[in-house]
């Protein structure tokens, strides 16, 4: 899968990314683009070794941005406990940037039908302990092709929490006929969390009031919006109402713009 090379990163909040391209070094970035200057790997993961079904692909991230995100609401994470809530048939809002028209995974998606961020009500068709299926059905909302990354938000506790983040096609057919595979979050907590306190002990995160995750109970819980506008808000796990500096990602990152200035294979 070759190596990642000078990759950039940024977040953006806009919905409409099809003038961008990510391809041409010269192309413009949008005007709120926020620049990340790290980004850490869950240790396990390998993509030679990455499984399709439910599995342990261990394929999540973190991405530090360079100044912190104020004025959107915070994206909670689900507790342990909110975690083992889980349940097949739960309804989730999903969040991407992908493909909308369904083409062979080969032939390129037409133009003006990728890179809009779309949202929808999609289930979980299947539970494991570290992903779960979504969208099983062809009646339901899926997602695809350059949603990686992008988040599955579930009304737990009284807050919108994000439970998983999209990985994987689910089986050879691709995500035509049995949807996709998010990384379930609350797998992961205790590594989010080390991470997290261990980049404010180095200085990689700039707004350290809370080192660990931020939950509801650390930094309250009344952003003043409809869990409606809160979901359209959010855009790929990203912080925050409270100041935060961090991004919960797939190492595909294909849900946020990243751009490659030399000749290389991205990862995801």
């Amino acid at each position: 899968f070759g190596t990642v090379e000078n990759l950039e990163v940024r977040w953006s909040r806009q919905s409409d990314l099809t003038s961008w391209d990510g391809s041409n070094p010269s192309s413009p970035w949008p005007e709120d683009a926020v620049a990340a200057w790290d980004w850490v790997a869950h240790p396990d993961f390998d993509m030679q070794d990455f499984d399709i079904g439910i599995a342990e692909n261990n394929d999540i991230a973190l991405v530090f941005l360079d100044r912190p995100i104020t004025d959107i609401p915070h994206a909670y994470l689900p507790t342990d406990n909110l975690g083992e809530l889980l349940n097949v048939g739960d309804e989730v809002n999903v969040v991407g940037w992908g493909q909308q028209t369904a083409t062979s995974q080969f032939d390129a998606p037409p133009q003006g039908t990728f890179a809009i961020k779309q949202q929808g009500a999609s289930t979980i068709s299947e539970l494991g302990r570290y992903e779960f299926q979504v969208g099983a059905l062809t009646e339901e909302v899926r997602k695809c092709h350059g949603d990686s990354g992008g988040p599955s938000f579930l009304e737990m506790d009284g807050a919108l929490r994000v439970v998983g983040v999209t990985s994987h096609a689910y089986d050879d057919s691709d995500c035509f006929e049995t949807g996709g595979v998010d990384t379930r979050v609350d797998a992961f907590l205790d590594w989010i969390d080390d991470e997290m306190r261990l980049r404010c002990d180095d200085g990689t995160r700039a707004w350290c009031e809370v080192p660990g995750i931020v939950n509801p109970d650390s930094m309250g819980n009344n952003t003043g919006n409809s869990d409606e506008e809160d979901s359209e808000k959010r855009s790929g796990c990203s912080s925050t109402a409270h100041p935060a500096q961090w991004l919960l990602v797939l190492l595909g990152m294909a849900a946020f713009g990243y751009r490659r200035r030399q000749s290389s294979t991205a990862i995801g």
